[in-house]
């Protein structure tokens, strides 16, 4: 009986190293796969952090965009504005220059009449053998 006692022992020993060498891998693979199942999980919240901030982020470029528009609108009013009033402004300088120019030709026109008047006062003078005084007005020569 010592001979089955041993094949007993070397079985019972045989059964119970393959038992703690499945339970050893068992527990190994359980951890690898809780590992990567949590790297998963990590990956996809990160994924998700990301994608909200994609989001915010294209939601505050959309409102960034409203805003430029609404502002280049608003400078194109502007710069409309501004181009009426200088057209405005053109046309009044128009004017000013042809009120200038006709002043200036009346002026000349005035002085020529002026001279006209005084070579006629003077012919008169001589006429009537009066001695020519000269006659001196601000802005004038003779």
């Amino acid at each position: 009986m010592d001979e089955k006692k041993k094949y007993i022992l070397i079985a019972v020993s045989i059964v119970t190293i393959l038992l703690s060498v499945c339970f050893l891998l068992c527990r190994h693979y359980r951890a690898v796969e809780q590992s990567t199942g949590s790297d998963v999980d990590t990956t996809i919240q990160q994924i998700e952090t990301n994608n909200d901030r994609a989001r915010a982020t294209i939601i505050q470029s959309t409102e960034l965009n409203q805003s430029a528009q609404a502002e280049l609108i608003n400078g194109q009013t502007d710069v409309s504005r501004a181009t009426e009033s200088v057209d405005i402004l053109q046309q009044s300088s128009d004017k000013r220059s042809e009120l200038i120019e006709s002043a200036e030709s009346e002026i000349a026109g005035s002085q020529q009449l002026i001279r006209e008047e005084r070579e006629i006062f003077e012919n008169i003078d001589r006429a009537n053998g009066l001695p020519e005084t000269p006659v001196e007005s601000k802005g004038t020569t003779k």
